[in-house]
């Protein structure tokens, strides 16, 4: 929490807020647990290449979010349409290998979360059985169960939204949200 709250102070943060004419500044450090997910990704509330806003796209790939996020790996995608609410298109990545988190005791898969560390320190970068490579790691009702949240939170907080998501068995948690920025 103590590197977090001191990157305020970096040269790059103060030089930021110095441009936007900042004259204080403060920071709040979110701390929540970490969720072991069986499958993680991303959705967005319109198309962030092509701004279409009739769509919904998610990708999506087995373990934790950090290999879709560092590009370890070819995540699924699939795009919803908004007005009938089923999906446009589904492509199937690759999804060779997935990031979980590690036994504390032994370097393996762990179904809890270590309480200490970095979070390299504490994952793990494992094969994806072949079985699972060859289908879409998302559900229906997983799909369903996202396209639900986007429209609610584009609802609440207005606009296109950016979602950070984790599925651990048939239940969908919202890790992040922010609006779709351009730039």
């Amino acid at each position: 929490m103590r590197d977090c709250w001191a990157s305020l102070f970096t040269e790059r943060a103060l030089t930021y807020l110095r441009r936007h004419g900042a004259t204080e500044a403060g920071m709040g450090v979110v701390v929540q647990a970490m969720v072991n997910a069986d499958v993680a990704g991303v959705a967005f509330t319109a198309n962030p290449l092509t701004g279409d806003g009739g769509e919904i796209v998610i990708t999506a790939a087995y373990g934790l979010g950090t290999s879709v996020a560092d590009g370890r790996v070819s995540p699924d995608t699939i795009r919803i349409d908004k007005a009938t609410r089923g999906p446009r298109d589904r492509v199937m990545g690759e999804k060779r290998t997935r990031v979980v988190l590690r036994r504390a005791d032994s370097g393996e898969a762990s179904t809890t979360p270590a309480a200490d560390g970095d979070l390299a320190a504490r994952t793990v970068e494992e094969d994806v059985p072949e079985a699972l490579r060859a289908e879409l790691c998302l559900s229906d009702a997983h799909l369903r169960a996202l396209d639900a949240l986007c429209s609610r939170c584009e609802a609440v907080f207005g606009g296109s939204q950016d979602l950070e998501f984790a599925v651990t068995g048939d239940h969908v948690h919202l890790l992040q949200r922010r609006a779709i920025t351009r730039g």
